[in-house]
């Protein structure tokens, strides 16, 4: 009796099995992969940075082989910022009067925010230089300007009232007081009464006053009390 053959034995890599397993990690991984790829999406590359700069026939205009940015030229001549200095008054007025319309602003410590500076008519006659108070949304208020003093002057004159403007009407009595103090308090002018549409003349002596405060009390929305071509002088 001849004996059958053996079996022939099938290699490995014929193995159905390992396929199978070949086939479940492949669709693993792809799952994987395609899972990362939709929750981690690329960014755009950013474009080259050409600020401050402008491209001329395809190149940059004023680059260099340096990457690295150079450092803003500093303004030569100016102040800083932060550095104050109050200007004395020499150096802003050499002339013999100085409105107090025109002095700079540097020189006011405080004044009300709708203060008015330039021309003004009381009783029908202009005033070219003058400072106001235009007061609003108020009855009954006070403002003040307090201002330091140019050193040359020793004088301060001028006219108080109610400009043309104002508003005088039954709701609005037209009345209001006008005062000057000194940096310690000491009265220079006033309280002076002014009734729409009178007129007052002041002259006041400020040889030793370093700062002068002007205040006007009584005042209503729409009353505008003005220190009519109000100057310093010498």
């Amino acid at each position: 009796m001849t004996p059958s053959p053996a079996p022939t034995r099938k290699g490995w890599w014929r193995s159905t099995t390992l396929w199978a397993v070949v086939g479940i990690l492949v669709t693993v991984v792809g799952v994987v992969i395609a899972y990362a790829a939709w929750q981690y999406p690329r960014s755009p590359v950013a474009a080259p940075e050409t600020t401050g700069r402008s491209r001329q026939g395809g190149a940059v205009a004023g680059s260099d082989d340096s990457t690295t940015a150079s450092a803003p030229t500093p303004l030569t001549g100016s102040k800083s910022a932060t550095a104050s200095s109050r200007p004395t008054g020499d150096a802003v007025l050499g002339a013999d009067a100085l409105y107090l319309s025109d002095v700079p602003k540097s020189f006011f410590v405080r004044q009300p925010i709708n203060a008015v500076r330039g021309a003004a008519k009381m009783s029908n006659e202009e005033y070219p230089s003058s400072y106001s108070f235009r007061f609003s949304g108020c009855g009954n208020c006070t403002y003040e300007a307090d201002v330091n003093l140019p050193t040359a002057y020793n004088r301060f004159t001028g006219t108080v009232g109610l400009t043309d403007e104002s508003r005088h009407d039954a709701a609005v009595d037209g009345i209001v007081y006008f005062s000057a103090y000194s940096q310690t308090g000491a009265l220079l002018f006033g309280p002076q009464k002014i009734e729409y549409p009178a007129k007052v003349p002041f002259d006041i002596n400020t040889t030793d006053v370093t700062r002068l405060r002007l205040s006007v009390a009584n005042g209503t929305n729409s009353e505008i009390a003005c220190w009519c071509d109000a100057q310093f002088a010498k």
